[in-house]
């Protein structure tokens, strides 16, 4: 530990010595821009030294704890290190030190089309995610199918590719340029969204289900590498947390903006939404496509090989995994060909754990994992899968129990848009003032107070006392919980067991599931995930590190729902509103156990920081 800090102390030192040279130089240019350069070079020093307090041991040790070294090690240039490649002909305050040194080198009016490129890419994910379950029903009284395991598919079928490429999407990008992966996302989502709409014409449900996976795919492109662009261009510091509190605060927000948009235009056509989706995305691939700046210039000598084994594995895992947590509350656990998947996808993902461990350069490096890092993500699986549990079933009991609309359900959802963006804002404010263990444990509890409220819900209890208060509460367990792990969200594969107890998800508890994605953009969760991940790993990994935490999410909210659909179906399998109470009630307790699981988990690593911080140097 001594020699460690002895080198850190050395880099810093060095660092230090060169912007004392650069003061120097800019002495004589006048007293006012040498007090400005003087304090910006004061903060960029107590930003190294590891904060306000603690001296520069404390500081550096501080980074050590939290896994951040290797980012001083990778990047002489410390924090404040620009990427390459910028578009420096745009203007802005180019090469200044201090806050301008935590910004892309763009001028700012194209810094700020950049990110709402980026974050669209989140909003357009949970929009697609309410295309099939706000409307699924008409959709389906379209194709002339009631069927339950049809209509599930239309949210199912987008949940499955949306979380089962999310890793292999990622790599990709660190191969070929995370800035050519985005753009190829929102053209493959524009392409398959406008022939998800077309396929109105061609009277098969099944082919409508297959146009809704592959959209699926382009969303699975998307998201973990317009994170990855985020982490590249924006270096440790506030800037950073904003655009990452961002990326997750559109989610709610999506996910009622599609709801309600897919509802409205349902009432003349419901192709309508997709028309109109796919418009959104042709102009977001060029605007990606023109503001994104090439900041990659990778060689075919630079590139690192696909792990091609490790990806059919993961895939294959994932996918039969999820299928079998999709069916299962379906057709029931009885059925053999249920269990023989989840067999399977058990023995792929050993399979999985075991290539990765011996090849060069692995999709996911499992060898290279902190035990903090893992406990954090446990904690963030238990949250988001109470978090999916709690959308899913506020949903039914809306839609069913109090009979309401869709419409109207989804305007019901609208203090979750409001209480995203309060949730990351609140989380980009914590960021650097709190340990990311402690704002887990908050996220916790934030995803383990709207659980309780739904438990204890009755069907004819006003919205305002205690659902209103659910939905605004909802949120900050997303932001507080995704911090953690690192910033990826997306929705995955539902439950699907409430079409046999009598709940009608509008075609299966699928579509919950992925209700359960939208406000599962529980916003403070998810940035705190994106930027602990996002600094514990080489800048060349960030499409990574954000891959693997939205499939963590993704998996989590699947299996979650999966998992109380299990419970509805052998515990509760009426159809009268008893029956239908007590199944929104059972998974509500599920979820608060689910809940407190990770606390407890989220505890330990809370408990680990302070271990780590009072041990003796």
């Amino acid at each position: 530990m001594t020699q460690l800090l002895e080198k850190k102390n050395g880099d810093v030192e060095s660092l230090l010595q060169k912007e004392a040279a650069s003061l120097d130089k800019t002495g004589s240019t006048g007293s006012g821009v040498e007090s400005e350069t003087q304090f910006d070079h004061q903060k960029t020093s107590k930003e190294l030294v590891g904060g306000d307090g603690g001296g520069l041991e404390n500081g550096l040790d501080h980074r050590l704890e939290h896994g951040m070294d290797s980012n001083l090690d990778s990047d002489p240039h410390g924090l404040d290190h620009e990427p390459d490649g910028g578009d420096s002909s745009e203007g802005g305050d180019e090469g200044s030190n201090g806050p301008e040194s935590h910004r892309p080198n763009i001028s700012y009016s194209r810094e700020y089309l950049l990110i709402l490129v980026i974050i669209s890419a989140q909003l357009m994910t949970q929009a697609s995610v309410a295309q099939g379950l706000s409307i699924g029903r008409e959709i389906g009284l379209h194709f002339n199918t009631t069927d339950a395991g049809q209509l599930s598919w239309y949210v199912a079928g987008f949940s499955l590719t949306a979380g089962t490429f999310i890793v292999s999407s990622g790599r990709l990008g660190e191969i070929y340029g995370h800035k050519n992966l985005f753009v190829i996302g929102y053209a493959w989502l524009f392409v398959f969204t406008l022939i998800a709409g077309i396929s109105s014409y061609s009277n098969s449900s099944i082919f409508f289900s297959v146009c809704r996976g592959l959209q699926g795919l382009g969303c699975a492109i998307l998201l973990p590498n317009g994170l990855a662009i985020f982490g590249m261009l924006y270096p440790a510091g506030s800037r950073k947390n904003i655009v990452f509190a961002l990326f997750g605060a559109v989610a709610p927000g999506g996910f009622v903006l599609g709801a309600i948009f897919s509802t409205l235009l349902a009432k003349h056509r419901w192709d309508f939404t997709f028309y109109v989706g796919s418009i959104v995305c042709f102009l977001l691939t060029i605007a990606a496509y023109v503001i994104i700046p090439n900041y990659e210039n990778k060689s075919n000598h630079d590139r690192q090989p696909f792990d091609i084994l490790g990806a059919l594995t993961g895939i294959g895992g994932l996918m039969l995994f999820n299928v079998a947590w999709n069916q299962g509350p379906v057709v029931g656990w009885s059925d053999p060909y249920v269990y023989i998947l989840l067999i399977l996808g058990v023995l792929l993902f050993v399979a999985f754990g075991i290539v990765e461990t011996r090849v060069s350069h692995p999709l996911v490096p499992v060898s290279t994992m902190k035990s903090s890092t893992i406990l954090i993500l446990t904690a963030v699986a238990c949250g988001w899968a109470c978090f999916g549990i709690w959308l899913y079933y506020t949903w039914q009991l809306f839609t069913v129990l109090r009979q309401q609309t869709p419409l109207l359900a989804a305007v019901e959802m609208l203090p979750a848009l409001f209480g995203g963006f309060l949730a990351s804002g609140a989380a980009a404010f914590l960021f650097p003032r709190i340990p990311v263990s402690v704002l887990m444990a908050m996220a916790l509890v934030g995803f383990c107070v709207p659980s309780i409220l739904l438990a204890t819900n009755r069907v004819h209890e006003t919205y305002w006392a205690a659902s209103f208060v659910a939905t605004v509460i909802a949120p900050f367990g997303k932001c507080f919980g995704d911090l953690p792990p690192a910033a990826w969200a997306l929705p995955q594969t539902p439950l699907c067991s409430a079409s046999q107890s009598g709940l009608d998800c509008g075609g299966s508890n699928n579509c919950v599931f992925y209700v359960s994605n939208f406000v599962a953009g529980m916003d403070i969760s998810f940035p705190a995930a994106t930027i602990l991940l996002s600094l514990s790993v080489p800048k060349e990994s960030q499409g990574i590190a954000a891959s693997l935490v939205a499939t963590v999410v993704n998996y989590a909210i699947s299996i979650g729902l999966g998992i109380a659909g299990t419970v509805v179906r052998y515990t509760t399998p009426g159809t009268d509103e008893q029956s239908l109470l007590n199944a929104v009630r059972y998974s509500a307790y599920l979820g608060i156990g689910l809940s407190s699981l990770g606390l407890i988990f989220a505890l330990i690593a809370v408990w680990q920081d302070r271990k780590n911080l009072s041990r003796p140097h």
